[in-house]
């Protein structure tokens, strides 16, 4: 399975608005063919399609989201059945302030990839910029509920942005379960530390 990468940031100051866990970039990708791609600047360059995808892919994790968006259109142009490419075209879409757009792709990639919980993370992520919190805390417990059921262990991610959702309800109480699940299940993920010292101040503790 192609894994990804993930990027969103913290926590605003005493109270509130809790971000959630980075998205997650998955790697390589499909098969080679060459072809006609064009590159930000205007340069058409041939490229076989797993260069182009690296290309794609560094541009997303260097943060350079407006030359690596045509870029993934490229490839998905090329290799429309690609579910990480979608994926990756989605985090960007987000990035660049396309919430929509990007549950969109993230909604096409688990269509062609339907266990991959890697989509699911990231689709939350965008539900959550749109504060749709049932449709994000769906995606979540989709990942957990999978986790479970396999016997592995959850996944930090999934359990640090279901506290955002719950702590941006107001339920600070399940929020902080879901923090110290997800510092637990990730030592040394000092977000979900953070995040829980925040929830217990606001239950008081």
């Amino acid at each position: 399975m192609r894994r990804s990468w993930i990027g969103l940031i913290a926590l605003v100051a005493a109270l509130v608005l809790l971000l959630p866990a980075p998205q997650v970039w998955a790697a390589a990708g499909a098969v080679a063919l060459a072809g006609s791609a064009v590159e930000p600047g205007g340069l058409s360059v041939s490229l076989p399609l797993p260069q182009l995808f690296d290309r794609a892919l560094v541009a997303s994790r260097e943060g350079d989201f407006v030359s690596a968006l045509p870029l993934w259109d490229a490839v998905i142009e090329r290799a429309p059945q690609d579910a990480a490419a979608w994926s990756n075209r989605g985090n960007v879409r987000l990035a660049l302030g396309d919430a929509e757009a990007a549950i969109a792709d993230q909604t096409r990639s688990m269509e062609l990839d339907p266990e991959n919980a890697d989509p699911h993370l990231n689709r939350g992520t965008a539900e959550e910029a749109l504060q749709r919190w049932d449709a994000a805390e769906a995606d979540y417990r989709w990942i957990l509920e999978r986790d479970a059921e396999a016997g592995r262990p959850l996944d930090a991610s999934a359990l640090y942005n279901l506290g955002n959702v719950m702590g941006s309800r107001g339920d600070w109480s399940a929020a902080r379960s879901s923090f110290t699940a997800a510092a637990e299940a990730r030592p040394g993920f000092a977000m979900a530390r953070s995040s829980a010292a925040l929830a217990a101040f606001q239950l008081g503790d």
